[in-house]
């Protein structure tokens, strides 16, 4: 197998030399795509659907955790570091390989190896998916707007709607539509956020009351702009209380 492959690192030197060891490797890699930031990773990584990505850790903006937190996509992961500081036990449990900076051949050809074996347990997307649930909890959620991308802390969302594939980010008067289904973003939210209804999710610090109206249903009203009610499912109702 030939991995499509997407290198993201800040710094000039370090890229231009993780891209002369990886020459050494054609018959495994195929570069489709370089970023210099966490920004630009996301984009390129969402839009290119790659089978393996080199990241970096430290970047300025978005770092790799991140990057990750965010992705659409959630491609094999080869991690470069230069603080080993960033829990490595956490990394060798989870079985996802890093490399130390500075970068040698041999770094890379460990590497690989372990790459190839990585990728051949069929559980590997859950592996990974719960290494970015215990190193990669970022409290702030990227939203592609325009030509740009707004950060958006966790705090300030009041609560998120679906609407079908998509799902409207709601903050005191504001609201935004993203490409991600409330199911992929439950698992990234922290304790305050609570699924009320299969249609919705809420940040319990913003409810103001629970009402129980005629039609025996509940709902619950919201200290944003708007007031806005939310319906509340019989089996969400407990987790209120």
């Amino acid at each position: 197998m030939k991995y499509r492959t997407i290198l993201i690192e800040d710094e000039q030197v370090a890229m231009q030399n993780l891209e002369r060891l990886l020459r050494e490797h054609t018959d495994k890699l195929e570069i489709i795509g370089k970023a210099v930031n966490g920004i630009e990773a996301l984009e390129l990584i969402n839009s290119q659907k790659p089978d393996l990505i080199f990241l970096d850790i430290q970047m300025p903006g978005m770092n790799g955790f991140e990057v990750l937190a965010n992705l659409e996509h959630l491609p094999l992961v080869i991690f470069t570091t230069a603080y080993i500081e960033y829990a490595l036990k956490a990394f060798e449990t989870h079985a996802v390989d890093y490399i130390l900076k500075p970068l040698s051949q041999q770094k890379i050809q460990n590497a690989l190896a372990k790459l190839e074996h990585f990728s051949q347990n069929p559980d590997w997307q859950a592996i990974l998916q719960n290494l970015v649930n215990d190193l990669g909890k970022t409290t702030r959620l990227a939203i592609p707007f325009n030509n740009r991308i707004i950060f958006v802390d966790y705090k300030d969302i009041y609560y998120l709607k679906a609407d079908n594939k998509y799902t409207e980010v709601h903050l005191f008067e504001k609201s935004y539509l993203i490409n991600q289904t409330l199911t992929e973003l439950e698992s990234k939210l922290g304790g305050d956020f609570v699924r009320l209804h299969r249609s919705n999710i809420v940040n319990r610090n913003y409810i103001s009351e629970i009402i129980k109206l005629f039609t025996r249903k509940w709902v619950a009203r919201l200290t944003d702009k708007a007031n806005t009610e939310l319906p509340i499912s019989r089996e969400s109702r407990e987790k209120l209380f």
